[in-house]
Formats: structure tokens, C-alpha cells, sequence
């Protein structure tokens, strides 16, 4: 299984200190472009929890071309939720999401991707 993930919650995991469930719980976890910048920007005491995740089993992976359906439902979204949306839609393998905002759970509810997609959406708040 490989989990796509947000920036929100890398943040909120890093914080109580299990970021390590995430690698317990999936084979690969997945972050795109702008998430690794926004994670990059974090100056909290979490930050450095944060970086050795990321150097040891978070792999911050490419986007590529996704469809007009796709597009256009992701459209208002913010630029995370954008990215992680398009990354799982063009991942191969059973996933889960980690949104930590309500319209880009929304919006992930709404793109079908197949048997693949647990379509599991968290709230961190």
C-alpha cells in the first residue's frame, strides 16, 4: 500500500512524535513537489523529525500529465491538496490520502480511482 500525503499531516504526525506510523503502514509514502517545499519552509522544533523522515523513507516523487476531468474538479483547490490529488491519480497500487483539508477531501471523493483508492481522507484537527 503506499500513501500519498499533504502537508498538514507530516506536520501534525511530526508533532506527537508517530511520523513512523506512516512508514509502518505502507510500503511507499508519496509526497509531490509543493509539499516538500512547504515542508522544507516548517521552523518548528517538529522540523527536524520532519527532515529525517523525508531522508529516510518519505520519497518526494514527479508529477505527471493528468486529465481534464481531473483538472477541473481539483481546480479551486489549494496547491497541496492539487498536487496530492493528481499524484494519486496517476499512482498504480492501493493508496490512501492524507488530506487535511475539507474541500480537497472533498474533491478526492469525487475522482474515482478504481478499486486501488481506499479513499481514506483524514481530518488532523
Amino acid at each position: 500500500m503506499k500513501v500519498i500525503s499533504n502537508t498538514g499531516p507530516i506536520i501534525g504526525l511530526a508533532k506527537i512524535d508517530k511520523l513512523s506510523l506512516l512508514k509502518e503502514l505502507a510500503e511507499e509514502v508519496l509526497i509531490p513537489p509543493l509539499v516538500y517545499r512547504e515542508l522544507l519552509g516548517k521552523c518548528g522544533w517538529e522540523s527536524s523529525r520532519i527532515d529525517l523522515a523525508i531522508n529516510s523513507f518519505i520519497k518526494v516523487t514527479e508529477l505527471s500529465e493528468i486529465s481534464n476531468e481531473i483538472k477541473q474538479v481539483i481546480s479551486t483547490l489549494d496547491g497541496g491538496e492539487k498536487q496530492v490529488i493528481s499524484l494519486g491519480s496517476v499512482t498504480s497500487g492501493q493508496l490512501i490520502l492524507l488530506l487535511d483539508d475539507k474541500a480537497g477531501r472533498n474533491a478526492a471523493k469525487k475522482i474515482r480511482f478504481g478499486n486501488n483508492w481506499f479513499g481514506w481522507c483524514f481530518d488532523f484537527r
